[in-house]
């Protein structure tokens, strides 16, 4: 080799090591500090079924990092995940154990419901410092969130047990499953108004053990509360088909579904359209600081839009790594296994399957595809 050779790739090598260092957009990290942290709290070697993490929000405008600890009150970091502090009530015990259960009004402003399964639920208008404390066992659900102080929940429970309420958590209703037919009832709904709700059957279980499908449609009624008659109370609208269990909602207005066709986007409840260009099977859907900022995940990879899915951006895989009761196959995304978090300042998309431990994957819009 050459003198001229040589220094060359000297050069370049250095400047490859003095470079600062970047995780991959291409893979998962485990953080390390919730290992550590669930150690302390001494629920890694708890019961299966509530043990470790069980869910993961991030805050788009301060990009603190709220974690979900079985049996435990939220904890939050407010460093990157260096150090963490408990969050909220020592009564909010809940297991936060999908995406959507917590209930977000967008853009966030401190309003947030948190449906916990295995222990108490909570609903916070003032940034968690003062909490409504709501029944055990809600699993996922919506509110009315253009009301100043919202007093209609309507909400799925553990094992698909219905509950509602009317006036503000006094009284609570329950009905079993929502609209129950041939033993198949609808897994996904959220509220149009304080008298109107959407829902869909989504990923269907005909028989236990066996794989779940989508099942098309979408249905309204004004029938809050049951119990219910499946031919007269739900009105079909809609062939579209909803994967996420619950639409998010843009200032207490328009509702956003991730669905097989993609994001899905309606004004009244009843008209819905694919929202933009489709990211087909999309699983999970997460709003950033404005509304034209967007996260999907499907079974390939994760998504982001800077402007109203008009365009999309592959930032990562999507996450499949077996961790607790998420067994890291395709056909599992969407279900009640995994919870993603998302961080748009930081540019980090957050992982935390049920009964297990907390992922990141730091991406760059530039060098991604």
């Amino acid at each position: 080799m050459s003198r001229i050779a040589w220094h060359c790739s000297l050069t370049v090598a250095l400047a490859i090591a003095l470079a600062p260092l970047r995780l991959s957009a291409e893979e998962w990290q485990k953080v390390d500090s919730v290992d550590k942290l669930l150690k302390e709290l001494g629920v890694w070697d708890a019961p299966a079924w509530n043990c470790r993490a069980g869910g993961v929000w991030v805050d788009p405008n301060t990009s603190g990092v709220y974690l979900d600890v079985a049996g435990k009150p939220i904890y939050r970091s407010t460093d990157g995940c260096k150090s963490w502090s408990q969050w909220g009530p020592d009564w909010l015990t809940g297991k936060l154990n999908r995406s959507t259960a917590l209930g977000i009004d967008h853009p966030y402003r401190g309003r947030m419901l948190l449906y916990g399964k295995h222990g108490a639920s909570g609903m916070t208008l003032d940034g968690g410092n003062t909490w409504k404390q709501l029944p055990q066992d809600l699993v996922h659900g919506d509110t009315h969130w253009a009301a100043e102080v919202p007093t209609v929940i309507v909400a799925h429970g553990d094992h698909g047990r219905y509950s509602a309420t009317i006036d503000g958590g006094m009284s609570w209703h329950r009905n079993g499953t929502i609209g129950r037919y041939m033993s198949i009832g609808y897994d996904c709904l959220g509220l149009v108004d304080e008298k109107t709700m959407v829902v869909a059957k989504g990923l269907v279980c005909i028989k236990w053990g066996q794989p779940r499908k989508p099942e098309s449609g979408i249905y309204i009624t004004n029938n809050l509360l049951g119990p219910w008659d499946y031919e007269k109370d739900f009105e079909k609208v809609s062939d579209l088909t909803p994967l996420g269990s619950n639409p998010h909602h843009w200032k207490g207005g328009r509702m956003y579904w991730a669905a097989v066709e993609g994001v899905i986007v309606s004004g009244n409840g009843r008209d819905w359209k694919v929202h933009g260009r489709a990211v087909a099977n999309a699983r999970y859907l997460l709003f950033g600081r404005a509304e034209e900022e967007l996260l999907v995940m499907n079974d390939e990879a994760c998504y982001v839009s800077t402007d109203g899915a008009a365009t999309w951006t592959k930032i990562a895989p999507a996450f499949l790594i077996a961790d607790g009761a998420f067994k890291a196959d395709a056909k599992d995304l969407g279900d009640g296994s995994l919870s993603i978090g998302w961080d748009p300042k930081g540019r980090i998309v957050y992982a935390s399957p049920l009964n297990g431990s907390l992922y990141k994957v730091q991406y760059d819009l530039k060098m991604a595809e």
